[in-house]
């Protein structure tokens, strides 16, 4: 499957792809070059980017994507594994809720001091 199909199986754009290639998340074990020199995307390929797709959908950093593409290639992502990132990756959304409910606050009361001075 070339690129353009491998986008449009996917939903990725062309340029999405070829970011993950850069970054080492799809390799020779997915791409192969025909005598064209054109890039051949194998059904593992699809596969993968379909998962990167849903986890970046999910909120997934690419370097949450890489440790966990890294873990799962190395034949160690097994469902503790998995359990635990689960876990770190809620505390941190858990944290960022945290900080951005006090943005909030803070900015309500200022408005509130605001409208209190136009009255």
């Amino acid at each position: 499957m070339l690129i353009h199909e491998a986008a449009a199986a996917t939903g990725l754009t062309i340029d999405t792809i070829r970011y993950y290639e850069r970054q080492r998340l799809i390799d020779e074990r997915h791409i192969t070059r025909q005598p064209n020199g054109y890039r051949h995307y194998t059904a593992a390929a699809i596969t993968r980017l379909q998962h990167f797709k849903h986890a970046r959908a999910q909120g997934y950093t690419i370097a949450e994507i890489r440790t966990l593409a890294q873990a799962y290639d190395a034949g160690q992502l097994g469902a503790k594994e998995r359990r635990a990132f689960l876990s770190a990756k809620i505390g941190r959304i858990s944290r960022q809720i945290a900080a951005l409910e006090h943005i909030r606050r803070t900015l309500e009361q200022e408005l509130a001091v605001l409208r209190e001075g136009q009255a």
